[in-house]
């Protein structure tokens, strides 16, 4: 899993280490309670937000299968979220 490498790699090896490891802690989590998430700014989606970290999973649940639509710092995460909007409508046209 590519886990946003522009904003972890700067960071000291062991620390990016942790972060991936909490990342996929909380996805593992996630398939156990997969309602955890906040409501998400883009229709039929949820956002985990992964504690003491600035990453964000936004999420959706579509037939009992958890779908990880990417794995966001949260920097980025209104850029993206604008974009999956615009994506949403054109693809509800």
């Amino acid at each position: 899993m590519n886990v946003n490498h522009v904003y972890v790699r700067p960071v000291y090896e062991e620390s990016a280490f942790h972060v991936a490891k909490r990342i996929l802690h909380c996805i593992d989590f996630l398939s156990t309670q997969p309602q955890i998430g906040k409501q998400g700014r883009v229709a039929r989606t949820r956002e985990l937000i992964i504690s003491n970290t600035p990453f964000i999973i936004p999420y959706r649940v579509k037939n009992n299968v958890i779908e990880i639509l990417r794995v966001l710092h949260g920097a980025m995460q209104k850029k993206h979220a604008r974009n999956e909007v615009e994506q949403v409508r054109k693809l509800s046209v």
